[in-house]
């Protein structure tokens, strides 16, 4: 048998000759990036010297070659407006990111302390996670948690589950399908409810969730079930 933590994990299971499959799905402590944290969206905005009017997107995670950062700077190069990029994270691509951002369009943050980063996800509208190479990507569950509207690529594991029917997903490396997709996501985030449209949706992957399926699985094999 098998625990599966989304559909492409049962999708394997299955393949395999699995008798018995149990969802637990992968689960963050979503109801911490769902309060609202200490440091509001202003605050953390006029730290790192962007405007509150413009939308913001979000890449959070190691700068790295597979993560595909450069794909969103080329992309928000593409949109009809003007939009602020937070680039939260560090890594071997950090430097080119930076000299490649627009003057005043977005900042790369470097670290950023897990206790600090719901501050981030609830001063962002947009996050994007374009990796070519991406099991899952937990922090689609964070940024949900926090109200925030994924765009993520077709190589991230949580696409088929979290972010399909919610947010948008895009062929990996397209980058004109990529800004499209933003575009999208910009019209659906002027919709006040969106945020709390993503947090439903995510909901579905909560920890509780997670261990409701652990508790079913064990339960039927102590029973012979």
């Amino acid at each position: 048998g098998g625990l599966a933590i989304g559909r492409l994990n049962e999708e394997f299971y299955r393949r395999y000759g699995a008798r018995q499959i149990t969802f637990a799905p992968y689960s963050v402590e979503d109801e911490r990036f769902a309060a609202t944290p200490p440091v509001g969206r202003s605050d953390v905005l006029t730290h790192w010297g962007l405007p509150d009017r413009r939308p913001v997107i979000m890449f959070c995670g190691k700068l790295a070659p597979h993560k595909r950062p450069l794909d969103l700077v080329a992309a928000v190069k593409l949109l009809s407006v003007d939009v602020s990029v937070l680039f939260v994270g560090d890594g071997s691509l950090a430097d080119r990111v930076r000299i490649s951002l627009s003057p005043g369009s977005g900042v790369v943050t470097g670290f950023v302390n897990q206790s600090e980063i719901p501050s981030y996800y609830h001063a962002a509208d947009i996050l994007v996670l374009p990796s070519e190479l991406e099991k899952w990507g937990l922090v689609v569950n964070e940024a949900m948690a926090a109200g925030v509207l994924p765009v993520v690529s077709d190589r991230v594991g949580a696409g088929p589950d979290l972010v399909h029917g919610m947010g948008e997903v895009y062929p990996c490396g397209d980058v004109a399908s990529l800004a499209a997709a933003l575009s999208r996501a910009l019209v659906r985030i002027m919709d006040p409810a969106t945020r709390g449209q993503a947090q439903q949706h995510a909901a579905r992957y909560s920890l509780d969730r997670t261990a409701a399926g652990f508790e079913q699985a064990a339960l039927s094999v102590s029973s012979g079930a």
